[in-house]
């Protein structure tokens, strides 16, 4: 029994049955309505198939080789932050250094095998940037190859908070690390396999975060002490998710197809400083580069994350007695193929380990601000 759920834990939404499988679902079957009142409103994850088929909005990201990926990404002197880990020491990635290169540079270590370096969602400066935005435009039907800012499968409910590209190669199974994210998450897999091990907010007490616990919204969102935020997602002092990021867009109709779409960035505060993983509070972290060994780092060409964010669990697989209430966690194991969507809730807690399967793995998500649960 856990003592402290019934003061900080409401989470109100679906929850792991012993034995659970999750459902999934062919995107032509697969209607905004359906998504929403199945799975959104009821905080439920689910696996999209055949998103690469028919008429999916989202069988842009079959075209992504080498080369398109190239050309639409790269081709100038912008850099992006890089995170770059030892192979050989298994350090997971989403805790590690930085380092600030092209897209054509990443795509040269890419194309070479190399393990030690990963596009992630610490690489970008600011919401909806580059490389990420240059694979969008705000209407696309995906045929070529540009992915729609919102998928013809996502509810109008649903607010837009950012979107990322991600990309690595790997000659061993690697994994991120458990820990949960701050907004709902369409998780689409062009290339490799990916396996999840996934636990609801319900459990969140049983996880050990890093962060100290304050409260669990109803919908799933996780709130810790010094980091205070709304059940939407937004700082309590300035509420996010009443506006929709796709009116922010540059509308211009007569724009040339090879174009970068554009975002307006003035409301950046809003969100999170995006880490590798979904990181809330990375925004009321210090900035290394103000402290003496920050300044190093800056001259080395390296960042370096010092502390896991409060949303990763202490837990060490190869030492649960040191853990004993997360061996009352119920858990739900899948794995996610290449033409595949997943969909996750906000506060689901989540391992994954990656198979890129000789080709590398590469994938887009979308984050979306988490709404009230429904009644």
């Amino acid at each position: 029994m856990v003592k402290t759920r019934a003061k900080v834990n409401r989470y109100a939404g679906y929850t792991v049955a012993p034995g659970a499988v999750i459902d999934r679902v062919r995107a032509a079957e697969c209607t905004s309505d359906t998504l929403d009142l199945k799975y959104v409103s009821k905080r439920r994850p689910v696996i999209i198939t055949d998103v690469f088929a028919g008429d999916s909005d989202l069988k842009a990201c079959a075209q992504w080789t080498n080369g398109f990926l190239r050309r639409r990404c790269g081709g100038d002197d912008a850099t992006t932050r890089v995170e770059t880990r030892d192979v050989e020491a298994r350090e997971a990635f989403g805790r590690g250094k930085y380092r600030a290169m092209t897209f054509d540079a990443f795509m040269d270590k890419f194309e070479r095998g190399d393990g030690g370096w990963y596009l992630s969602a610490g690489g970008k400066r600011s919401m909806f940037g580059a490389p990420a935005s240059k694979l969008v435009r705000e209407e696309s039907d995906g045929s070529d190859g540009l992915l729609p800012l919102r998928p013809r499968i996502i509810p109008r409910s649903l607010v837009p908070a950012d979107i990322n590209l991600w990309m690595g190669r790997n000659d061993r199974p690697t994994s991120s690390g458990l820990h949960h994210d701050y907004h709902d998450n369409l998780y689409v897999l062009a290339r490799g396999s990916k396996r999840f091990k996934v636990f609801s907010p319900l459990d969140t007490e049983r996880m050990y975060t890093s962060g100290k616990i304050r409260v669990v919204h109803e919908n799933g969102l996780i709130d810790y002490e010094g980091a205070q935020i709304t059940g939407h997602g937004g700082d309590v002092g300035a509420c996010t998710g009443g506006g929709s990021a796709e009116g922010n867009g540059d509308d211009d109709d007569d724009s040339d197809e090879e174009e970068e779409f554009s975002f307006d960035d003035d409301d950046d505060d809003d969100f999170a400083d995006f880490d590798g993983v979904d990181d809330y509070d990375e925004m009321n972290e210090s900035d290394d580069a103000d402290s003496e060994s920050g300044r190093e780092e800056a001259a080395s060409g390296l960042d370096e994350d010092k502390e896991d964010p409060p949303s990763f669990s202490r837990v060490d697989y190869d030492d649960l007695d040191r853990f004993p209430l997360f061996k009352g966690a119920k858990s739900m194991e899948f794995t996610v193929n290449a033409g595949e969507a997943l969909f996750l809730p906000a506060g689901w807690f989540h391992d994954v380990s990656s198979d890129d399967m000789g080709a590398g793995h590469v994938a887009f998500n979308y984050w979306f601000h988490p709404r009230p649960i429904s009644n």
